[in-house]
This record gives structure tokens, sequence and C-alpha cells, in this order.
């Protein structure tokens, strides 16, 4: 709630006075149920492209000896996670005695060697494999598979990306840190320039695309490499007739 009641500050309108009516549309005028909403929709356009180190979470299983000659066992991954932010080195073997990194194998390369995967012998995993969704899984989640398949119970850690989480509640938690979440009042109080109308919306969009541009740079990289990297998210307006594609790309020197 302190976010929305923020942008609503900032654009000089009337904030909401308690948790009853933030979770109550019917008594929130229009401009606050607006501001709910695009406080929501400035926090998925801003996150989705940001994988900086603020939305790096660590994270652990346990794998349980498989006996061979039958499928895998497959290892749901945390709900939390956007799989997309995944890398090659990701998973950690980081048993006792055992540890080493795991090393990626494309799923359709590995069905390529083991179409039938009964036939994946047992021993110390050195490869992850991210499955696909099963189309009748009720409850969509990722998981994954190792080569070879553990003969043993062995502790694996890996790294991922938080996904964006709706913010709908006025309990819901944002994740930008403190000095970071300007950025999100920003971009909702642009939403909201735009629908009042009063011609600011410009200076706040330029306002806006510098602050994210800096977050990109200060918060992706350890400062020695930050010379390197450009920013370049560029945020969409709702305005008609203008449509601009956010990207990212890293350039070296």
């Amino acid at each position: 709630m302190a976010t929305v009641n923020k942008v609503l500050t900032l654009a000089g309108q009337d904030v909401i006075p308690s948790v009853a009516v933030f979770a109550d549309v019917t008594q929130q005028d229009r401009l606050q149920s607006q501001a709910i909403a695009f406080v929501d929709l400035a926090n998925r356009l801003l996150l989705v492209h940001m994988n900086e180190r603020f939305m790096q979470r660590h994270y652990s299983l346990q794998t349980v000896a498989d006996p061979g000659n039958a499928v895998p066992t497959a290892y749901p991954l945390d709900a939390s996670i956007s799989s997309e932010s995944l890398m090659w080195h990701s998973f950690v073997n980081n048993t006792t005695g055992v540890a080493y990194k795991l090393r990626n194998w494309d799923y359709r390369e590995f069905r390529n060697y083991f179409p039938d995967m009964t036939q994946v012998p047992p021993s110390v995993p050195r490869f992850w494999i991210l499955l696909p969704i099963e189309v009748t899984d009720p409850n969509p989640t990722h998981k994954v598979m190792f080569y070879p398949t553990p003969d043993a119970q062995y502790t694996i850690e890996y790294q991922a990306k938080l996904d964006a989480q709706p913010l709908v509640n006025a309990a819901d938690v944002i994740l930008f840190p403190p000095q970071y979440e300007h950025v999100l009042w920003l971009q909702g109080r642009l939403f909201l320039e735009q629908v009042l109308g009063e011609g600011k919306e410009s200076n706040i969009e330029s306002y806006c695309q510098k602050a994210v541009d800096a977050v990109l740079s200060w918060a992706s990289s350890p400062v020695e490499q930050r010379s390197a990297v450009r920013p370049g998210l560029y945020l969409e307006g709702i305005r008609r007739g203008r449509v601009r594609k956010p990207w990212i790309y890293p350039i070296s020197r």
C-alpha cells in the first residue's frame, strides 16, 4: 500500500487512507483504483526484464538414489523462480567429497542419446537437464533431471531469478530494495500522469528512463565491470500510436 500511496502523492492525488479501503474497490476513487493497477503493471514491466543481483536467490534440493533401469527422478524447481533465468552453470553439486559444477544438457539432445530413459546410468551427477512441462500437469511446474541419474543422496544448489509477483494486496512486498524502489514510483506515476493528461508525462518519462538506466548499471555487476555494460531497457508507454520495445544487450570493450 505504501508504494501505491507514494505514487498518488507524487501525482498530487488523495492517498488511500486504510487497508480496508485498499481492499474494497467500491471505496476508492477512479485514480486510486488505477494507481493500484498501474503499480502492479509497472512492477511486472520492470522486473520481467531485470536479472539484477537483487533479483537472484539461492536454492538447494536433495537427490535420492535411483536404482537404475527406471526413468530417472525429476526434481521440481522452486515455484517462485523464472526458469528462463537459469544459466549453463546455475547448478552445483555441493556434496562433501564430490563437489562439482554441473553443466547444462539440452533436453532434446539428451533424449537423442537416451530415447529410452530407463537406460540412463546411475552415478555422480555431472549434468542438469531442464524438462519440458507436461501437458497434463494441472499445476505447471518446471523440473530438472540429472545425468548420470544420482546413485546416492546429493546436495544440489542452484541460483535463479525470482519471478515478478503480483502487487494487488495492501501487504504485498515489492522486490526492489529501498535504494531502487524510486524506479517503481516513477513508472507508476508515469502511467497515472498519462491518464490524467496534464502534459507532465514527457518529463516524468525522462526521469524514469534515467532511473532505470542507473539501476541496470549499478545493480547488474561488480563495480569494475560496470563500464562494459550499456543499459538498454526502454520503457513502453501506454499512449495510443506509440510502441517501444524493451530490450537489454551487453557490449564488450
